[in-house]
């Protein structure tokens, strides 16, 4: 059995891959998001972005990868951290719109908005409706500016991936931001899709 992070791997068949608190915060928060009166960006941000499965798909990959040097644990975990959140920036840049019709306020996207008074609580209820027109001036509200503003966090957590790549020599980081280039690419190009 090889320990990493929060995730033990027998790669035996003795044992089992135990949850981590991360996994169990996926599966919880969105359920207390779905309160309106509950959404706040500092949460969404922290626990929204365990959906991704970035920690965990990182730490099976490094388990597996006999050159890593756990010294570059701490920066790996800290890059893990960005390269997570980009990814949610990315999901929630493409599925905020479809979203609304599914009356699923969790996204980062509507928290941010109300906490930065973009939108208003009367503004998600309208959403709600069936009004098409009134929806229509909601999402003209929140469409540009918001996300504007995303995608300058996505690229923030980008420089400071790039920032701490130097002190990791065992992971090809540039590699792994070039990955995260196709994730942001793919959700751009998924936009309404799904």
């Amino acid at each position: 059995m090889r320990k990493h992070g929060e995730v033990e791997i027998d790669f035996y068949g003795n044992g089992h891959i135990p949850f981590s608190h991360h996994e169990i915060l996926k599966l919880h928060f969105p359920v207390f998001q779905k309160k309106i009166f509950t959404k706040n960006f500092t949460e969404s941000k922290i626990h929204g972005g365990y959906n991704m499965g970035t920690f965990l798909y990182v730490d099976l990959d490094l388990m597996a990868s006999p050159e890593f040097d756990e010294n570059e644990l701490p920066w790996i975990r800290e890059i893990t951290w960005h390269a997570q959140q980009m990814a949610r920036i990315g999901n929630w840049i493409s599925t905020w719109e479809r979203e609304i019709n599914e009356k699923d306020f969790t996204s980062g996207m509507f928290s941010y908005s109300l906490m930065n008074k973009i939108l208003s609580l009367e503004d998600i209820r309208l959403l709600e409706t069936k009004n098409i027109e009134k929806r229509n001036h909601v999402i003209s509200k929140i469409a540009p500016k918001i996300e504007k503003i995303f995608l300058g966090e996505w690229k923030r957590n980008y420089q400071k991936i790039k920032a701490l790549s130097k002190n990791v020599k065992t992971v090809d980081i540039d590699e792994f931001l070039k990955g995260l280039e196709r994730v942001l690419k793919y959700h751009l190009a998924s936009r309404g899709l799904k």
